[in-house]
């Protein structure tokens, strides 16, 4: 059997995958209102509060529990690779699934944390700067340029009630900006990631997307490119295309090489 963390885009497209293979797959969500959960090939278990850890872990848990055999679980967000990977140990128990070490999952997740690793790294990666709040909001307005993005360090259910299916915005002015990120304080603590913005078409945002196996090798990958995302400019994909870019694959796997990852991974 196959668990799926949500009933979202990514979560359907997980179901076509699987959808004629004989396998049972179960959705948790808390609503099934939305058109990517109107699928006829799974079963759905709602979960009241997909972001409260201890209730989405029992739920987790009793659906494991009633499965004829340990289901494999697929992570949708973020918010769910943070918790399972906290609670790692238990769920072991009742899931197979593959994450990498747990400093190395807070790494990728923590968005921070990330630019911290890749300027020891001497990675390429624009200009970064951590907004810890509205105390040094007018630090980072007087040396910032325009345009940039802000995004949270990490996505959560908080960011999704308040903003959707935005992962960032583009920010073009001082106001822009001072606005922006005193009406995100207003709501959570959660810092706020600022970088550069990179001028150029969609089709120029390019991905590889791996499968890395216990031993932290690489079995598979793919590359692609974007041609068309929504919401515009910063969001999640909505058509893309093959490219067997080896620039983008031989990066890509050289940088999961070095953090010695499992799993499945994209960047």
């Amino acid at each position: 059997p196959v668990v799926i963390t949500d009933s979202s885009t990514a979560s359907l497209g997980i179901v076509h995958s699987l959808k004629f293979l004989g396998i049972q797959i179960i959705q948790l969500d808390s609503d099934f209102s939305h058109p990517s959960a109107q699928t006829s090939f799974t079963k759905k278990v709602r979960c009241e509060n997909m972001s409260d850890e201890i209730g989405f872990l029992d739920v987790l848990i009793e659906t494991a529990k009633k499965c004829n055999k340990k289901p494999v679980l697929f992570l949708t967000s973020d918010e769910y690779v943070r918790i399972v990977s906290n609670n790692r140990e238990l769920l072991q128990k009742y899931y197979h699934f593959s994450l990498p070490d747990p400093f190395v999952v807070k790494t990728l997740l923590d968005k921070d944390s990330f630019a911290e690793y890749a300027r020891k790294k001497k990675l390429q990666i624009p200009q970064t700067i951590t907004l810890n709040g509205s105390e040094n909001l007018k630090e980072a307005v007087a040396r910032q340029r325009y345009p940039c993005i802000m995004k949270p360090i990490i996505k959560t259910a908080t960011w999704g009630k308040k903003y959707g299916i935005h992962k960032a915005f583009r920010i073009n002015s001082t106001s822009e900006f001072i606005k922006e990120a005193e009406e995100y304080f207003s709501v959570t603590n959660i810092p706020l990631i600022i970088q550069e913005w990179i001028e150029g078409p969609e089709s120029t945002i390019h991905f590889c997307l791996v499968h890395y196996n216990q031993d932290s090798k690489c079995k598979e990958y793919f590359t692609g490119k974007k041609l068309l995302q929504w919401p515009p400019e910063v969001g999640n994909t909505c058509i893309a295309e093959s490219t067997q870019n080896e620039y983008i694959s031989c990066e890509s796997i050289n940088f999961f090489n070095k953090i010695n990852f499992k799993g499945l991974g994209s960047l």
